[in-house]
């Protein structure tokens, strides 16, 4: 019973977690791969002009 019990309780509380670092991990590739086709396109792109803000 008390196995049923802390199932029913840990369960909300890892899986929002899991999900939640499965969504950080893609967004940090999603990031690292924008950065990355931004760093490597040619400077005279307009997309590169308007995507680099930053120095």
């Amino acid at each position: 019973m008390s196995r049923i019990l802390s199932r029913n309780f840990l369960m909300p509380l890892i899986t929002p977690s899991i999900t939640h670092s499965i969504m950080i991990s893609i967004t940090r590739y999603l990031t690292n791969l924008i950065i990355g086709l931004i760093t490597y396109l040619p400077t005279n792109s307009k997309i590169s002009s308007i995507m680099r803000p930053l120095p």
